[in-house]
Parts: structure tokens; C-alpha cells; sequence
């Protein structure tokens, strides 16, 4: 396994046909992130930047260093504004470094938890399942990195508030990496707040889609 650095303080995996302890731990380290196979391209050295993104990135950078006290990162914007696209190039340098990391989309999350509340009155007493409600919160609050993507007012039903609070709340305490998007800022109160303890950013420019779409037309 190779670990390249991309960017000062930012590292990179990079695959280079060797085998050892350090490439499989990499390969667990990355099944269980839960990142989408669909953006596992998303590096910073993928990054493309547009104008309106140079905060957004910049902060990523700053976050990857551990210059961003408490570690708790809000990127916010319109749809196709690349606030993914940084969660996940966060969360794949964590990985490089064989850190632990988490991504949920947070209606994922959300389904997952309602399903392994289900789980859990069916299970025998002393039976364990990682599907569980409590094992899933139990991820979201240890992990060494937490990426929430996605969260929105869509979302804000008192149980499900309740949840994200405790999750966010836990780890703004116990100073672990938090990284969370939103398409706007009106999110709940207490994770807003913890955030901005942290950085809270907002990215803006032309959406990513759109330009992507322009560049198909003019190639057809």
C-alpha cells in the first residue's frame, strides 16, 4: 500500500499491486465506512474546483490537519454544490490513515435506526445483532470519523431529532471528528450550534450537475 501526501498534512491512498497488513487494513477500514462504492473517486486530488467552492475545500484541508477545534464541520449549500464530494474526500484521507470511519446518508441512517428498533424486540434476551438500534448508535457515537450527509428539515420529526442530537452531541463532548451537510442551515438548533463550535461553511457557485450537463451537450 502506498500513502501519498496530496496536499500538506492531507494523505492519500494509493494502490500499488503490494499485499501486507496495511493494504487489508485499509480494505476493512473502508467496507465498513459505509462510503458508497459510487464515490470512492471523490479525493481531494479529484477535486475540481469551482468558484464558490475555495472556503469549502480550504476547510477540508483544515479539517484533515486538525486545525478545526472542536473537530465539527458543516457544509452547507444548494444542491450540486460539491458538499459531498468534500465529506467523502475527508472521510477517505481518515481512511488512508487506517482510521475508523462512518458515513450515513441521514434518511439511511434514520431507516436503519426505525429497523433495528424492530430488531431488537424480536431478538432473544442476550442475542446480538450489529443491526441493532443500539449497536448502529453505538458506531455512530465511537467511530473516529462520523460523516452525515444530508441532513435536512425533511428529517426533523421529534424522534428523529432526538437521535441526531444525541449522536452530534456526543461527539461535540468527546471532541471525535464530525462532519455533517446540509442543502440549507435551518437544521436543528442543538446541531447547528455544535457545529458552529467547530467551522460552519457555506459553498456556493454554479452546481457541479449543471456544468457536468453543459459540457455532455457540448461534446454531443
Amino acid at each position: 500500500m502506498s500513502i501519498k501526501m496530496v496536499i500538506p498534512g492531507v494523505f492519500e491512498f494509493t494502490p500499488d499491486g503490494q499485499e501486507g497488513d496495511d493494504i487489508e487494513k485499509y480494505q476493512d477500514r473502508l467496507k465498513v465506512s459505509g462510503i458508497p462504492e459510487s464515490y470512492k473517486h471523490c479525493h481531494l486530488s479529484a477535486f475540481e474546483m469551482v468558484k464558490g467552492r475555495e472556503e469549502g475545500f480550504e476547510a477540508a484541508c483544515r479539517f484533515i490537519r486538525g486545525e478545526i477545534e472542536p473537530p465539527m464541520l458543516l457544509l452547507y449549500g444548494e444542491p450540486g454544490r460539491s458538499k459531498t464530494h468534500l465529506a467523502i474526500a475527508i472521510g477517505l484521507s481518515f481512511v488512508a490513515q487506517l482510521k475508523k470511519v462512518l458515513y450515513y446518508h441521514v434518511g439511511d441512517l434514520l431507516d436503519a435506526l426505525r429497523a433495528g428498533i424492530r430488531l431488537e424486540r424480536l431478538l432473544s434476551p442476550g442475542e446480538f445483532s450489529v443491526d441493532t438500534a443500539t449497536s448502529i448508535l453505538n458506531r455512530c457515537k465511537k467511530y473516529q470519523l462520523l460523516i452525515l450527509d444530508d441532513l435536512g428539515v425533511e428529517n426533523e420529526t421529534d424522534w428523529a431529532c432526538e437521535k441526531l442530537d444525541t449522536i452530534v452531541n456526543h461527539r461535540y463532548e468527546n471532541a471525535l471528528p464530525t462532519v455533517v451537510t446540509s442543502n440549507r442551515l435551518d437544521i436543528s438548533d442543538r446541531i447547528r450550534d455544535r457545529c458552529r463550535q467547530g467551522l460552519v461553511v457555506r459553498l456556493t457557485g454554479e452546481s457541479y450537475r449543471e456544468i457536468i450537463a453543459r459540457r455532455k451537450l457540448q461534446v454531443a
